[in-house]
């Protein structure tokens, strides 16, 4: 499956999005990464379906933000979120390369893999000149 043929529900790609740049704004730096992955769906009307989800890894704990929007518990042992979500082909990104893909994309995810201009904007973010 590929990320272009993932359903897309709910707003967890903004929402995740948003929680990792609003961290690095107030904290003026940020260690907490974005992921896009693919999960299978534990209840209701996403049971037993595979579809794309966004969430924050904070060390070895999930922030899933959509969980928060709504005022449920949101952090997990990143062990136990993987296991009960069948977590499969994750892209993980820190804040330059989450920035760069946004900003060229025109969108919070999920996105196709990096290209060489992807690659110039993360460098260009790093303070690097190539």
């Amino acid at each position: 499956m590929s990320w272009d043929s993932i359903l897309k529900a709910g707003n967890c790609y903004m929402s995740a999005y948003t929680y990792v740049f609003n961290d690095y704004v107030k904290n003026n730096g940020t260690k907490l990464l974005l992921v896009h992955a693919e999960v299978t769906g534990t209840g209701g009307n996403v049971a037993n379906i595979k579809y794309g989800h966004a969430f924050v890894l904070d060390g070895d704990y999930v922030i899933d933000t959509e969980a928060l929007t709504k005022g449920l518990n949101h952090r997990y042992p990143y062990e136990e979120y993987y296991a009960i979500g069948k977590i499969e082909n994750e892209e993980i990104y820190n804040f330059n390369e989450m920035l760069a893909h946004s900003q060229l994309n025109g969108h919070y995810g999920p996105w196709p893999p990096a290209n060489e201009e992807v690659n110039s904007m993360i460098n260009m973010l790093r303070g690097n000149k190539k």
